[in-house]
């Protein structure tokens, strides 16, 4: 292309000489300028000669880069089909991987749902057996009062029972445990501090027990509620002893 360049800048210097060469008034100077011209017109035709080798040697390269060109297009276009029509079929296979990892996920939020729904269930029947299990311990404890109860009654009943059987008998309960309140030997009798509601009966046998011993017999003369007033039995007070304030009293029959 530089060649080319020079080639056309030639001409025109050898158009600007010849028109000088025209304008020249010496013919010497003009000879001389021909012979210049012409000089340099050869030169310039060399140059171009040279120019339009080198234009068609380029113009045969450029015509063989271009089927390269476009056997390397060609090439290229067959290759890159290849290449989208895997790269296609690669994102058509990612794709239909994605649709079943969106069924799985799909199925997972099913289950997890199913897991919800379960655990709500199951924190409900938690709850539920909580309320029974309370209400099975209200009604055990209810029942462990009713039971505790019922033998108190029990207890209370057959106590009774056996202190109706004693006061028919004219017997006091063989459980009494009592104490002597006051002494009045000068008339023969004591007082004591139970009664009725503890069993004591009257006309029946009593006895004054002092460290384990039997000191003094009793008769209950009289009862109250909670206090009572026995005769001491004459002939039964042990020789040397003295019953005494806080002597214990027990029933003949224990």
């Amino acid at each position: 292309m530089t060649n080319i360049l020079g080639a056309i800048a030639a001409v025109f210097l050898v158009v600007s000489a010849y028109f000088a060469w025209q304008n020249q008034s010496s013919l010497n100077a003009q000879k001389d300028k021909k012979e210049n011209v012409e000089a340099q017109y050869n030169k310039a035709q060399k140059v171009l000669q040279n120019a339009q080798s080198d234009v068609k040697e380029a113009s045969a390269s450029i015509e063989e880069e271009q089927t390269k060109l476009a056997d390397m297009k060609e090439q290229f276009n067959k290759t890159k089909a290849g290449e989208i029509e895997e790269d296609i079929a690669a994102v058509e296979l990612r794709i239909e991987e994605r649709k079943e990892d969106v069924k799985r996920v799909d199925g997972v939020a099913e289950e997890s749902g199913k897991v919800e729904r379960l655990a709500r269930q199951y924190k409900s029947a938690n709850l539920e057996l909580a309320e029974v299990r309370e209400d099975l311990s209200a009604a055990e404890s209810k029942r462990a009062a009713t039971d505790s109860k019922a033998m108190t009654l029990e207890k209370q009943l057959a106590k009774t029972k056996d202190s109706v059987g004693f006061y028919s008998k004219g017997q006091s309960s063989p459980d009494l445990k009592s104490k002597v309140v006051d002494v009045y030997g000068q008339y023969g009798y004591v007082t004591i501090s139970s009664g009725d509601h503890q069993g004591v009966v009257k006309g029946s046998k009593l006895k004054v027990v002092r460290e384990g011993a039997t000191i003094a017999k009793l008769v209950v003369t009289a009862v109250e509620s909670s206090s009572a007033s026995a005769n001491i039995v004459q002939g039964s007070l042990i020789e040397g002893y003295r019953i005494h304030p806080g002597d214990q009293v027990l029933s003949s029959l224990n």
